[in-house]
């Protein structure tokens, strides 16, 4: 399998030189005090700028509830002193799920939220070990074209696309969900938003990325006749309205959304993108509909950009692709600086509202130093982590008390994680949580490899 040279950087010199050497410019600095900050949102505190992003584990039960090992990650987490907790993908409904063992909230799986939700607080320490309350947040979805509840596809599409039909092995007769599904389907995200509110949590994201439903209607330019396609009210449509009516129903809980603002998938089969047909992108409509959401009441907005299914490194960059993946042609601090440009162009545009800053765990240890810059310069309001908490759940802790994050103990961007996704398995961290994950790792390697065995 290919990959790229090892992270080879032990200094913040070093890093910034390389940065020069390849003319990008990075927002630095050795000051992090602004990571330990609270901030004030709808009327709560969180705790400190730290923010732990939506990780899926793929290890619910069959009715959606969380299972063993979902309950003894977020325990971690939570554990761990970040100040806010994302808490992952959740199906609103058990046909919109991404895998047969995806999170989904329903009446029959509410009660282990509640549990679910419950441990989260009951185990939340800051660096000090002091009890404290970090903001928890349920992401809900609908999986929508890459839909697989029973582990076999079941797309459902809002349109069909020049790029991604190919991809999904999608015939132009494929029927796409009409108008009146998707009525339906706002229904279910209000219901699983009452059920989270219920169960504890602070707030909900309806998430609009990743090429999931939602963020697909954002891109449905060519959906013709009708109220969720062509132009970008109707195609804004379903995310502006559920919004609307889960606040009007449910005052005491905080909406957000984890939104993509640069797909790199060209127009018009993607969002935040050139009308030209380049990869070059174009953020107006991305932040015209987040100036819109905060218009709305929408406070906090996590930023996403690209399609794990098409474009992964664009989403988190990497130095080892899955089996069967690909090595970008950009290195990941061309990467890395796109992402931090378009959240500075988008910020331009929304000065008001919090943002969430994402897809920096391939700077490892020195993750902190730009997540804080990003911070003093206004781009951000909070640093998410991914893939380097699920390596180092306590990594809020260790940088307070310490000052610094421990190289031995972070992600290195081998995509073991999502390898175990692929495969069919349970994820976690392979390399840093291996009892646990090396066992499942090495089964869904043996199980591929015998599948492809059988198929020859």
């Amino acid at each position: 399998m290919k990959s790229r040279k090892d992270f080879s950087y032990s200094t913040l010199a070093e890093l910034a030189e390389d940065m020069h050497r390849k003319g990008l410019e990075l927002p630095i600095t050795e000051n992090i005090q602004c990571l330990r900050e609270s901030v004030h949102l709808h009327g709560r505190v969180v705790p400190n700028r730290l923010c732990i992003n939506p990780l899926e584990g793929c290890d619910g039960e069959s009715n959606g509830s969380p299972g063993k090992l979902t309950y003894r990650r977020y325990k971690r987490f939570s554990s761990g002193g970040a100040g806010m907790i994302w808490v992952e993908a959740t199906a609103v409904t058990l046909e919109g799920r991404a895998n047969p063992r995806q999170l989904c909230l329903n009446k029959q799986s509410s009660e282990a939220f509640r549990k679910l939700s419950h441990l989260i607080r009951e185990t939340a320490v800051d660096y000090n070990n002091v009890v404290h309350q970090p903001l928890i947040i349920l992401q809900l979805t609908h999986s929508g074209r890459h839909s697989n509840p029973e582990g076999r596809p079941t797309p459902i599409i809002t349109h069909h696309s020049g790029i991604l039909d190919f991809k999904n092995h999608l015939e132009p007769s494929y029927s796409i969900i009409s108008d009146e599904a998707l009525d339906a389907l706002q229904e279910k995200y209000v219901l699983a938003a009452q059920l989270a509110y219920r169960s504890g949590f602070d707030a909900v994201d309806i998430k609009a990325c990743n090429g999931y439903l939602v963020h697909e209607l954002l891109f449905s330019y060519t959906r013709k006749n009708s109220r969720y396609g062509g132009s970008f009210e109707n195609r804004t449509r379903f995310l502006r309205e559920v919004i609307h009516k889960i606040k009007a129903e449910l005052r005491g809980l905080i909406v957000t959304t984890r939104l993509s603002i640069y797909d790199g998938i060209p127009y018009p089969w993607g969002w935040g993108m050139k009308p030209d047909g380049s990869l070059e992108a174009d953020v107006s409509e991305p932040a015209r509909l987040i100036g819109m959401l905060y218009d709305a009441g929408v406070e906090l907005v996590s930023i996403a950009m690209g399609n794990p299914y098409y474009n992964p490194h664009l989403a988190r960059p990497y130095d080892r692709p899955i089996v069967g993946g690909y090595v970008p042609a950009e290195h990941p601090l061309e990467t890395i600086s796109r992402m931090i440009r378009l959240t500075a162009d988008t910020r331009g545009k929304i000065p008001r509202v919090h943002l969430v800053g994402t897809g920096l765990s391939w700077l490892r240890q020195f993750l902190p130093n730009v997540g804080a810059a990003m911070i003093q310069r206004d781009l951000i309001s909070f640093l998410g982590v991914g893939r380097l908490a699920l390596a180092n759940p306590g990594f809020a802790y260790e940088l307070f008390s310490k000052g610094a994050l421990a190289p031995e103990a972070l992600c290195i961007t081998c995509s073991s994680c999502t390898q175990i996704m692929r495969d069919g398995g349970r994820t976690g961290c392979v390399i840093r949580d291996r009892p646990i994950y090396g066992p499942i790792y090495r089964s869904g390697r043996r199980g591929s490899t015998n599948r492809r065995e059988h198929e020859e």
